[in-house]
C-alpha cells in the first residue's frame, strides 16, 4: 500500500544506518534538495513523510514564484495601469509561510547539520528527556 507521496511506508522502524526514504515521484530541484536534507538525516514515520513531501512541494512551488517575480518584477502595472504590488509577492510570503509551518510540525532540531547521524525523531526525543531527567 503507499500513501499520498506515492512512498511505500516502512514496515519496522530501521536503524541509524538505513537507507533513507525515496523521494516522491515529480518534485522539482528544490523538493529534491529538500527532501535529501532531511530524509538522508533522520528516519521518517508515515505521517512525517506525508508532512516532507507536502513540504518538498511547497519548496518547489516557491521556486517558480520565485523565478516568476524575479521575470516580472515586483511591481506590475494594475488593471487601471497604475503600478502596484504583484500578487506574486503576496503569495510567496504565504507559501514561506506553509513551508515553515509544514517542517515545524516535523519537530526537527534546528541545526541539522550538527546532528549525530540518522536517528528516530522519537528516539532523539526520547534520548533528551533521559538527559533532561538526569540533570534534575
Amino acid at each position: 500500500m503507499t500513501n499520498a507521496a506515492n512512498v511505500e511506508p516502512p514496515d519496522t522502524v530501521a536503524g541509524p544506518y538505513s537507507r533513507p526514504q525515496p523521494a516522491p515521484r515529480g518534485l522539482g530541484s528544490a523538493g529534491r534538495k529538500l527532501w535529501r536534507a532531511i530524509a538522508g538525516m533522520w528516519e521518517l514515520d508515515a505521517r512525517e513523510v506525508e508532512i516532507l513531501a507536502q513540504a518538498c512541494r511547497t519548496a518547489d512551488l516557491i521556486g517558480d514564484l520565485e523565478r516568476v517575480r524575479a521575470a516580472d518584477g515586483m511591481i506590475v502595472p494594475g488593471s487601471t495601469g497604475i503600478p502596484r504590488l504583484s500578487a506574486v509577492v503576496g503569495e510567496l510570503r504565504q507559501q514561506r509561510s506553509v513551508l515553515n509551518q509544514l517542517l515545524n510540525s516535523l519537530s526537527l532540531p534546528l541545526d541539522l547539520s550538527t546532528a549525530p547521524g540518522r536517528q528516530s525523531r522519537r528516539h532523539q526525543l526520547s534520548v533528551e528527556k533521559r538527559w533532561r531527567r538526569g540533570q534534575a
